[in-house]
């Protein structure tokens, strides 16, 4: 069970990801066909790099927040120990 969920969660991630690279790349050939040439390539770079860079800190935040989940239950279990 836990392991279908997390290949879903893989699947919609990465569904999302390849979408959002889609959505750079049609929203720089819409400024290519408004505008000039060399606008549109911007767009698209910077469309591109902005979907990583919102990607990659969203996996760092994931990444900080399970480290800190896992801290959390060893001092939890050192603390009962102490109790005990």
């Amino acid at each position: 069970m836990f392991h279908f969920t997390i290949s879903v969660g893989n699947f919609i991630v990465k569904l999302c990801y390849v979408l959002s690279l889609v959505g750079a790349v049609i929203y720089g050939i819409g400024l290519m066909s408004i505008g000039d040439i060399l606008v549109g390539l911007i767009g698209i770079v910077a469309g591109i790099l902005l979907v990583i860079l919102a990607f990659y800190l969203l996996f760092i935040i994931i990444d900080i927040r399970q480290q800190l989940v896992n801290l959390n239950a060893k001092l939890d279990k050192k603390e009962n120990k102490e109790n005990l």
